[in-house]
């Protein structure tokens, strides 16, 4: 019997591995696909999912999660998984096309992460510990941070991601700002 922790480790291994190989599934479906004459597509698919053992929505999910990288290209898959970003999951895979379609200039290193901050995921800092700023250049730099968030975040969320950011940082900085605590 394994432990509880080698359990976790052994199934994260395996579904890794899965995971990574939806693309590959895709890629080799997507191509069957494309030899089979038009109005046999449907019914050699099924004949290949049976034989494979899987279901046709999981092919079709395999064939998305193909078609989805394709679009974004080699180089942001590439990043996104050197930044640790799970491109198997659907979400990370839309937000990382809605950033490239929103940042069509930025290289992917940049598309990925902004994806990691819309994702609220941790990006690696060039800093290890923060510098200390006064309040003018610590309100500088936040203005400037805003407004280059203003532009990469999606249309439809942008006054609501906004506000709670906003919201966010201003307790951030009157926790930290000493003329505040005076007050």
């Amino acid at each position: 019997m394994s432990s509880f922790r080698e359990a976790v480790s052994q199934l994260k291994e395996v579904h890794d591995r899965i995971v990574v190989d939806q693309i590959k599934a895709g890629r080799i479906i997507s191509e069957f696909v494309a030899e089979v004459k038009h109005g046999q597509k449907i019914s050699q698919l099924q004949k290949l999912c049976k034989s494979a053992g899987i279901s046709q929505k999981t092919a079709y999910n395999y064939q998305k999660a193909f078609e989805d990288s394709q679009r974004l290209g080699k180089s942001i898959i590439e990043a996104a998984e050197k930044a640790g970003l799970k491109i198997n999951r659907r979400p990370v895979r839309e937000k990382l096309e809605e950033v490239k379609a929103l940042n069509p200039e930025a290289g992917p290193a940049e598309i990925v992460k902004f994806t990691k901050t819309q994702l609220n995921l941790p990006c690696k800092s060039k800093h290890e510990e923060p510098e200390e700023l006064n309040p003018s250049e610590r309100q500088e730099r936040l203005f400037a941070f805003a407004e280059k968030l203003y532009w990469n975040v999606a249309p439809a969320v942008r006054e609501r991601e906004l506000t709670e950011l906003a919201d966010k940082l201003l307790d951030h900085f009157r926790l930290g700002d000493p003329e505040s605590e005076a007050a």
